[in-house]
């Protein structure tokens, strides 16, 4: 019971931040880059990214180095993560711009989204075992 305590808490948190960092728009840089990009959802991609950043970073070290509770762990990653990068709107919104028929540009948000959370992922994960060869080097870790 205590588990859905803090994924709803984590979810709570994260879609309520989700929600106010989704109403900052960043149309005119879209814009400004490239007509290609008209209409580019430029704050669904931030959000996502840096979720799928923090996520894999707060794994890798949360599992390894950190004596944290499974409860507080689902409640960050699942809860609070998963509120805010939201998958359900990287589709909508390239439904929408195929409906739109930008196709340029719901090719390169979706080829950007993938592509550019797979490279943060591993960067994450290259960050945080070096994180952890360090404290354990100094006598910190596990």
């Amino acid at each position: 019971m205590k588990k859905y305590l803090f994924i709803g808490i984590g979810g709570f948190i994260g879609a309520t931040l989700r929600y106010f960092a989704g109403m900052m728009t960043f149309p005119a840089l879209a814009d400004r880059l490239s007509p290609l990009l008209a209409g580019f959802p430029v704050s669904t991609l931030l959000i996502n990214l840096s979720g799928c950043f923090v996520l894999a970073l707060f794994l890798s070290v949360a599992l390894e180095l950190w004596e944290l509770s499974p409860e507080l762990r689902l409640g960050v990653a699942t809860g609070f993560l998963g509120a805010l990068t939201t998958f359900s709107t990287l589709c909508g919104e390239v439904a929408s711009l195929v409906s739109a028929r930008l196709f340029p540009t719901a090719f390169a948000y979706l080829a950007a989204s993938i592509v550019l959370g797979a490279a943060l992922i591993y960067l994450a994960n290259v960050l945080g075992r070096e994180v952890i060869r360090v404290k354990i080097k100094a006598g910190e870790g596990l």
